[in-house]
């Protein structure tokens, strides 16, 4: 490459970077110094709430807009995040990055918690699954989703709704592993019982092995007298994840398979992220699955 294409292909670039500055720097008038991103959102306060369908109390994280109580007009989504103990501090911290880079709209942050982290280990095997457990999953507690899709309808929802500004066209449920098994059955309980309390979903690498593929058997059984499903999801997965399901795509069938059903008023989008693992894939999955959800 000769010396004038090399100043070229430079100043293409340097003025590609200085156009996306610029747009930040926009963003960062009036209102929105640089140093202001730390106070997007309140710091996380939590409450215990005591489920009758579950028979236990979670811990709920909540984080409020800024300016929220100065403002009694604004609505907000709600985003209700799954295994808040590891991930709600993450995902706050994400959103303040992204009200001032993408423009995500500042919302009403729920995360459904544990009393403590090792808690939440154990007992998400419980809460997040349906059905039971077969043997060879080995888990000691399971099969409790349709409790506590009943804890989230029926007693949290309301809670929320009832105490905070929400729009409730937006409320997003997010989760990963089998917080993503979750909420892909939430979304598939919605569909056989025709009521959707929620319709916008991000589901990072779901653990859709479980129950010898439990919820893409259902998924099948349902798409034959089920045609409108309302949502929009998002999907991902880390490419290293293969080896962990001994070279079964499970991701993909599940994708295709909900792709080729065509129901009415469904957006999907599925990302798979090159070089990821299934950790690696998490946060990844949420950010950009905000992205997709907020697009305007």
């Amino acid at each position: 490459m000769n010396r004038s294409c090399i100043l070229l292909s430079a100043g293409i670039i340097l003025g590609a970077c200085r156009q996306d500055q610029g747009r930040i720097q926009e963003r960062m008038t009036g209102d929105r110094e640089p140093n202001e991103i730390f106070g997007f959102y309140s710091p996380p306060e939590t409450k215990m709430i005591y489920s009758k369908y579950v028979s236990d109390t979670f811990k709920i994280f909540t984080s409020l807009p800024q300016k929220y109580n100065s403002d009694s007009l604004s609505t907000y989504p709600l985003i209700l995040v799954l295994d808040a103990n590891g991930y709600l501090e993450s995902i706050v911290a994400e959103l303040k990055l992204g009200t001032l880079t993408q423009d995500f709209p500042k919302s009403i942050v729920i995360g459904i918690g544990y009393r403590d982290f090792w808690t939440m280990d154990s007992l998400r095997n419980r809460d997040y699954t349906y059905p039971a457990a077969l043997p060879e999953d080995s888990f000691n507690v399971s099969g409790g989703a349709q409790k506590f899709k009943k804890f989230i309808n029926l007693e949290l929802l309301p809670k929320i709704t009832a105490e905070y500004r929400v729009n409730e066209k937006q409320i997003i449920l997010l989760g990963h592993s089998l917080g993503g098994y979750f909420v892909l059955y939430y979304m598939l309980d919605s569909l056989e019982n025709g009521e959707f309390k929620i319709t916008n979903f991000i589901s990072a690498s779901p653990s859709l092995s479980y129950g010898n593929r439990y919820l893409l058997n259902l998924e099948k059984k349902l798409s034959s007298s089920k045609h409108k499903l309302p949502v929009r999801l998002y999907l991902s997965v880390g490419s290293l994840e293969r080896d962990t399901l001994q070279n079964e795509n499970v991701f993909l069938d599940f994708k295709t398979q909900l792709e080729a059903h065509h129901y009415q008023g469904t957006q999907l989008k599925s990302v798979e992220f090159g070089n990821f693992d299934h950790m690696d894939a998490a946060m990844p999955g949420f950010m950009k699955g905000f992205v997709f959800l907020f697009e305007k």
